[in-house]
């Protein structure tokens, strides 16, 4: 009975040492298939949700061939999809989104079974899903997601920091209060943009969307990963505004990689934020699509009467991001994959006397309980 993923981590610690990697850049497709055809009834395996169509739902194809073919093999499918993470004005599936959105919910419905579980990354999305899936009730799980930080570069990044600041004269210490905001995936610019309009503070944002309206004083444009990360160091306060849709949360990468950077931080109270963070103690949590209470929080942020309260906030939510590394969000999903093994175990042990399938044989894993806290802070480290 033994443990598989397809999620690695290069750097140490990542999963579980006793989890055996298949690794799709080293092994292949075809390698990590064959590995996959070799499991037996009584192994569980950790899949990829996010893998899209740049990899052609591989991971998904491989949990609806373990539906069919092996049954009694326990199935985690982490960072889970249920409903696209676009809205169809800005979707490269354009007109044919209605086409694509029925394509990832017809996938996932592939892919249930008696052993077959999902992470999602806000508690609001496990119960949807459960929901309009037909799904039995513990399959899906609210799974904290985790900072992902370019760890090569970080030492680097901290050293320009560092000579940048050294050449700093007092007087730019009164510069205006240097906002940032990044990211392509359901984010609310023009919400941004309102709010930033007469605003004291320089903007950053760090985007290939198409953004109107941002006052003179912004930068606007795409940026590669290294001077992504540079200009959120480089910033005050991070701002993830979110647009609000339905059945999908987005985000946490960004929010969670700011807090680590020990950034202030504004984000939109959409789908996961509230699981992930407090309001009021980690972030300013304003309400979507709220040019004004956006604008009264940048406006907070710059308050030099609440720099105390600011710096507070930003070490509380460093703190937050401290407990949320990769080794955590492996350690999570490690610890539900030995459940689902455990399910899978007695299944497969049922099924040795009698028909797999049956409700008796499948009450194991109906049941399982929720899965322990992580375990001790570790350094984060980024998955693939």
């Amino acid at each position: 009975m033994a443990l598989y993923s397809t999620i690695w981590c290069d750097e140490k610690p990542g999963l579980h040492p006793d989890v055996t990697v298949l690794h799709r850049e080293r092994d292949g497709r075809r390698g990590v298939f064959r590995a996959v055809r070799g499991l037996k009834a009584g192994d569980a395996i950790l899949l990829n949700g996010a893998l899209g169509a740049r990899d052609l739902w591989f991971d998904m194809l491989l949990a609806i061939y373990l539906r069919l073919a092996k049954p009694a093999t326990g199935v985690l499918i982490s960072d889970a999809t249920w409903h696209p993470r676009a809205v169809p004005l800005n979707s490269r599936a354009k007109l044919a989104f209605p086409l694509y959105a029925w394509f990832l919910r017809t996938l996932l419905r592939l892919t249930k079974g008696p052993q077959t579980h999902y992470g999602f990354l806000s508690s609001a999305e496990a119960e949807l899903v459960t929901a309009e899936a037909g799904l039995r009730p513990g399959a899906a799980r609210f799974t904290a997601f985790c900072s992902q930080l370019p760890l090569a570069m970080m030492p680097g990044l901290h050293e320009q920091i560092a000579r940048e600041a050294a050449g700093v004269d007092a007087r730019a210490l009164d510069a205006p209060t240097h906002f940032f905001a990044g990211g392509n995936s359901l984010r609310d610019y023009g919400t941004l943009a309102a709010a930033a309009t007469g605003a004291d503070g320089r903007f950053t944002v760090a985007t290939s969307n198409v953004v109107t309206g941002m006052p003179p004083q912004a930068r606007v444009g795409p940026l590669s990963e290294r001077d992504f990360f540079l200009a959120m160091m480089r910033s005050d306060v991070a701002i993830v505004p979110l647009l609000p849709v339905e059945g999908r949360s987005v985000g946490q990468q960004t929010y969670l990689n700011a807090l680590a950077l020990g950034k202030p931080l504004i984000v939109t109270d959409t789908l996961g934020v509230r699981d992930h963070l407090t309001a009021d103690v980690h972030a300013l949590v304003v309400p979507p699509g709220d040019a004004a209470a956006m604008r009264a929080a940048i406006d907070w942020m710059q308050d030099p009467a609440h720099r105390a309260a600011r710096d507070a906030m930003a070490r509380a939510g460093q703190q937050l991001a401290s407990e949320m590394t990769f080794a955590h969000y492996a350690d999570r999903l490690c610890r539900w994959l030995r459940e689902i093994q455990a399910g899978a175990v007695a299944v497969g042990s049922a099924g040795a006397a009698g028909p797999a399938g049956t409700a008796g044989d499948l009450s194991a894993a109906a049941t399982l309980s929720g899965y322990p806290a992580p375990g001790t802070p570790s350094p984060d480290h980024p998955p693939p």
